[in-house]
């Protein structure tokens, strides 16, 4: 997995279109810029499944509903003690240039970040099963979905809403993550949820049904209530800050984290 993180989430809408606020987690407390600076540098949005306009700009509205929607974290894990899991992302220095000497690449500097995780809740889900797994250890790669609020913290902390583990480097697209399904209805032979917070369809076929991460036992899509939270695997899209409807999102594989 590339350890660059992208600053590209306040410029686009793909948070807006694909992340959903909300955690079981302990609240926290920051400033709107504290949040909208540290998420800008948290997601990589190759690795979620879609492609992006770059000729589209964000509207002023997008702008707003996005500091209140999650980001992404991923790097190696440092240690985990109790509900925190501290890891090392790699950013580059936005300071430095590639030497026109040595033609050798721009430094990396190891970054860190403490993701608090809910005692009470599920954590880890395996990346290739969409099951609930052990937590990681010392050396794993992951990749959490956290929350947009970090603590003004050394190293920063912020609350995760859920760890991917046995991630893989050539892993390219990462599940996508809400908990605000509003309405689940069929359309055309096919099965239409509803993400409101999100502004998207995801729409599966029927043989795709739910899945239970703590069980793996499969469940008829009646079973997501509102609130769940829910990890869904999709195909590449394209996307523009332009569209004022839902993109309807084709998607093969969906796990409701309870």
């Amino acid at each position: 997995m590339k350890k660059n993180f992208k600053k590209i989430i306040m410029a686009t809408t793909v948070a807006a279109v694909l992340m959903a606020c909300g955690s079981n987690a302990k609240a926290v407390e920051t400033t709107k810029a504290e949040a909208d600076s540290t998420v800008a540098e948290s997601v990589e949005a190759d690795k979620a499944g879609m492609s992006i306009d770059p000729s589209a700009a964000p509207s002023s509205d997008m702008s707003a509903e996005m500091s209140n929607l999650p980001g992404a974290e991923n790097g190696k894990v440092k240690s985990v003690t109790d509900n925190v899991i501290r890891i090392e992302r790699i950013s580059y220095v936005s300071n430095e240039v590639q030497s026109s000497e040595s033609g050798e690449s721009k430094e990396e500097t190891p970054e860190e970040v403490d993701l608090l995780t809910d005692p009470s809740g599920i954590n880890y889900v395996d990346m290739a099963t969409g099951l609930v797994s052990d937590a990681p250890k010392a050396g794993d790669e992951i990749y959490a979905w956290v929350a947009p609020e970090y603590m003004a913290s050394m190293p920063p902390q912020v609350n995760s809403y859920v760890v991917l583990t046995n991630v893989k480097k050539d892993d390219l697209h990462m599940p996508m993550y809400t908990d605000s399904i509003d309405k689940v209805e069929e359309v055309d032979g096919k099965i239409e949820l509803t993400d409101t917070l999100n502004k998207a369809k995801w729409t599966l076929d029927k043989s795709a049904k739910p899945v239970l991460a703590s069980t793996g036992k499969e469940v008829d899509f009646s079973e997501i209530k509102k609130g769940d939270r829910c990890l869904l695997w999709s195909e590449n899209f394209m996307i523009t800050t332009t569209s004022t409807e839902m993109p309807n999102i084709k998607t093969n594989r969906l796990v409701i984290l309870k």
